[in-house]
């Protein structure tokens, strides 16, 4: 059996994700790049093409990965469950808060931000809201968690005094989201 370059080293698309993840928790989103990955590994780059072709498939499958932790609620109704999820997905964001910009860029989301949406939009029409609207419904709470989590992000030099939101604040805008959203349940 021929094995390709990335193989012979040892590597798969896991062990490259969870080598970018200790480049982004030790540096952030700017310390991975391709190169830094292979030095992490002890190989050279192309052994890394082999899993994952470019830098943005390693921020989408580390944007993934960070989405895999999210456990849903077991129980509870649905606008319930809906909030907690929405806290859990919050919490997850907030640990790395220079990807979740990187949520807003992309075109095609991985299977565990689909999971969470499609849960999301599950849980709302099962509350009551007509599907069109738990959609939409969905999407305003997603933009709002992400953009919270972004939020976490230190301000830039230029503009001190913004970033990191408090829980407090992240709480009540999205008691106010839900309760917009209640309104329309029928």
């Amino acid at each position: 059996m021929n094995r390709t370059p990335g193989q012979r080293a040892g590597l798969d698309a896991g062990t490259v994700l969870r080598a970018a993840l200790e480049l982004l928790e030790s540096g952030g989103v700017d310390a991975i790049s391709m190169r830094r990955l292979a030095d992490r590994l002890g190989v050279l780059p192309n052994a890394i093409y082999s899993h994952i072709p470019d830098r943005m498939s390693v921020l989408d499958g580390l944007l993934d990965l960070v989405l895999a932790q999210v456990r849903p609620p077991a129980r509870g109704d649905g606008l319930a469950r809906v909030e907690l999820l929405m806290r859990r997905i919050w919490l997850e964001l907030k640990r790395h808060p220079d990807l979740a910009p990187h949520l807003f860029s992309r075109q095609q989301l991985g299977p565990h931000a689909l999971r969470l949406g499609h849960l999301t939009a599950t849980w709302l029409a099962g509350a009551g809201l007509p599907a069109d609207r738990a959609g939409q419904a969905m999407r305003v709470l997603m933009i709002y968690v992400i953009g919270a989590a972004a939020a976490e992000l230190p301000p830039p030099a230029s503009r001190p005094g913004t970033g990191r939101a408090s829980t407090a604040t992240f709480e009540a805008g999205l008691r106010w989201l839900l309760a917009g959203i209640a309104t329309e349940i029928s």
